[in-house]
């Protein structure tokens, strides 16, 4: 019996390798069609002129491109910021949510755009109320800086898919923290406890609201000799246990994480190892 355990989880252990790369595959994609729109946009005369000189038609007619562009794109908004941090065009401007005329001068991905030219920052949209990834690049002409265009980008449609699988599935940044998910009630909790350091320079920057970064409600739960890491879901009665699978996010400080259930497919090779037994016991009789 304890051979056939071994052996089955070592099964389930390369299946969920695999299709954690699987979903490492598309996440990657969806962010890479995402990521040369801000480089283009940067160097639109239309984005530079509203910077440099803004009119108002220029502003009304680089709100309706960008708004087509979010569209076409599947961009969840497109906006566009001064140097002084103040959003002057964006594709959500006629919205009960558009980000014209707020200042996002506190935002990291303004921040480090504005000194290194570009920036990449997952938060809580402080004016949507959503998640998402937030690539920004600044925006200069004839090397003066003027300000900073921003993709956000959502993962509705990516988790959705995921909600239907019977793996949870969830991506986690370098701290450790849950960014995208198909549990919703998994997002911003973490996988191990946060430094008061950690904890203040997420409050200060809004990053991710009012969340309270609980720990996720996972324990490791004891595996069988050389099978890999065996997660237990605690909130469960009885708790449910998973075989762990993780793998980076390339050109990301992301992981992605999914835990496929063990207990199904132990109880089938259990089953089978025990009629094996009694065969042989009975033909060894016999």
């Amino acid at each position: 019996r304890l051979w056939s355990e071994h052996r089955t989880l070592a099964l389930i252990r390369g299946e969920a390798e695999a299709t954690a790369s699987q979903r490492v595959a598309v996440l990657q994609s969806e962010i890479e069609k995402q990521r040369t729109l801000p480089f283009v946009l940067a160097q639109d005369p239309d984005v530079q002129h509203a910077l440099s000189m803004p009119t108002a038609e220029r502003i009304a007619a680089l709100n309706q491109k960008l708004a087509s562009l979010s569209t076409g794109t599947r961009a969840a908004v497109i906006y566009l910021i001064d140097s002084d941090g103040l959003t002057i065009a964006a594709s959500n401007h006629d919205t009960d949510i558009s980000f014209v005329g707020n200042n996002y001068a506190f935002r990291p991905y303004y921040q480090v755009a504005m000194e290194q030219g570009h920036a990449e920052h997952f938060a809580y949209g402080t004016i949507s109320r959503r998640p998402g990834l937030y690539l920004s690049r600044r925006v200069e002409d004839a090397g003066r800086t003027l300000g900073v265009i921003v993709v956000k980008v959502e993962f509705d449609a990516i988790e959705a898919q995921w909600h239907r699988f019977a793996e949870p599935i969830f991506v986690t940044d370098d701290r450790g923290i849950v960014l995208v998910t198909s549990e919703p009630a998994w997002r911003f909790k973490a996988t191990a406890p946060l430094s008061a350091e950690q904890q203040a320079e997420i409050r200060a920057s809004l990053q991710f609201g009012a969340a309270p970064l609980d720990p996720l409600p996972l324990t490791p739960a004891p595996p069988a000799q050389g099978t890999g890491r065996v997660a237990r879901i605690i909130h469960g009665k009885p708790p449910i246990d998973y075989m762990a699978a993780a793998a980076p996010v390339p050109g990301m400080a992301w992981r992605l994480h999914l835990l496929t259930p063990t207990h199904a497919t132990l109880m089938i090779a259990t089953t089978a190892a025990r009629s094996l037994t009694v065969l042989a016991g009975v033909v060894g009789l016999g």
